[in-house]
């Protein structure tokens, strides 16, 4: 059997999503790498959504106990205050239905998906919004977004 790999995730970051038939999300206004700001701070947005993905070996996933948890640090908070902390039981992960290939040269993985939305989302500065999935003892980087603010003065140079 291929080497178990290490557990990895992905975070999608955009303005909106929505659930549609058949399992499907909608993502709407999707950031590609950096949020850039022209407005004088503090601005509010709207909502800032997270679609986070973590991925794992499923035979690594069945010995695991206790809870995953999914942690987004804006550009304020330290590394022990997160605005956000999604706890989920392990049990729980494993049960989310799974994607079966039947296919031998694709390892079985646990996949979770954890939608998360900041409402409203109050930027105060510049820096980098960070997600971050904790279980037990190990931290997997699952994701990050540049907020970078330009002045109005810096556009109309610009033109």
């Amino acid at each position: 059997m291929a080497e178990l790999p290490h557990p990895y995730g992905y975070a999608i970051f955009c303005d909106d999503f929505r659930m549609e038939m058949g399992g499907k999300y909608s993502l709407m206004g999707i950031y590609r790498g950096t949020m850039i700001i022209n407005v004088a701070l503090p601005v509010a947005l709207p909502k800032l959504c997270i679609m986070a993905t973590y991925c794992e070996a499923r035979e690594t996933a069945l010995k695991r106990t206790g809870n995953m948890h999914m942690r987004v640090f804006l550009p304020e908070n330290d590394e022990n205050n997160p605005a956000i902390d999604v706890a989920v039981p392990l049990d729980q992960a494993r049960d989310q239905p799974q994607v079966d290939y039947q296919d031998p040269d694709i390892m079985p993985l646990m996949r979770v998906d954890i939608p998360l939305v900041l409402q409203p989302f109050l930027i105060t500065a510049p820096g980098i919004i960070k997600v971050r999935c904790f279980i037990q003892d190990e931290v997997t980087r699952i994701g990050a977004l540049r907020i970078d603010i330009h002045s109005p003065l810096d556009n109309q140079q610009s033109a």
